[in-house]
């Protein structure tokens, strides 16, 4: 028997997407193709916004909130804990396999490296647009 997890009767954990944890997060909104921002379930007194998720390409969900960085305790919050935020692993262990799974992750791995590079780029060239006008950079 397969069953979601938080479910009562959950006897095999499925593997986590973004969308159970948002479902237990309040005032979510979206920030990117997957990524959001939330509040922090964690009881703290700046939990307005403060939780960050993204769900990478193979299916792990990151999380952090800016302000208590409990990632712990956020999870015990919403009933989950750290194992649910990474998919499950490979079943299939022959050599084929891993070597597929290794250059999946090699994928992903540049893929987030180049999502990064691009804001780094849009900050870079925002940054060179303000100095030509002559304004000061701050904070």
């Amino acid at each position: 028997m397969s069953c979601r997890i938080g479910s009562p009767n959950a006897t095999q954990r499925d593997a986590m997407t973004a969308e159970l944890l948002l479902s237990r997060l309040k005032h979510v909104r979206a920030t990117g193709p997957a990524s959001w921002r939330a509040d922090c379930p964690n009881g703290h007194t700046k939990a307005r916004g403060s939780l960050a998720v993204t769900e990478s390409a193979d299916g792990t969900v990151l999380l952090h909130c800016f302000a208590c960085s409990d990632v712990h305790g956020i999870l015990s919050a919403v009933g989950l804990e750290v194992a649910d935020l990474f998919p499950e692993r490979i079943k299939d262990t022959s050599p084929e396999a891993r070597q597929r799974a290794r250059e999946a992750l090699k994928r992903t791995a540049w893929a987030a490296a180049l999502r990064v590079l691009s804001r780094e780029t849009c900050v870079v060239n925002a940054a060179a647009g303000w100095l030509r006008q002559r304004k000061t950079l701050e904070d």
